[in-house]
């Protein structure tokens, strides 16, 4: 069963075949306004928060 409400994060609630409580109680966390994030390394490296990449690592050729 999945829960959404905009402005909250969603929530997936797993219950087995034939052992539904008669109530579920369940509290949706409220999103926080979408922000910037700046990363810089000496690295290429992958952005990755809650298991969602967000950003992907690019090849930078060298100036010659």
């Amino acid at each position: 069963m999945a829960l959404a409400l905009d402005g909250y994060t969603p929530q997936e609630i797993r219950v087995k075949p034939g052992s539904a409580p008669a109530a579920l109680e369940v509290t949706l966390e409220k999103q926080l306004p979408p922000g910037t994030v700046a990363v810089q390394s000496e690295y290429a490296l992958d952005v990755v928060w809650r298991g969602r990449t967000l950003a992907r690592a690019r090849a930078r050729r060298a100036c010659s």
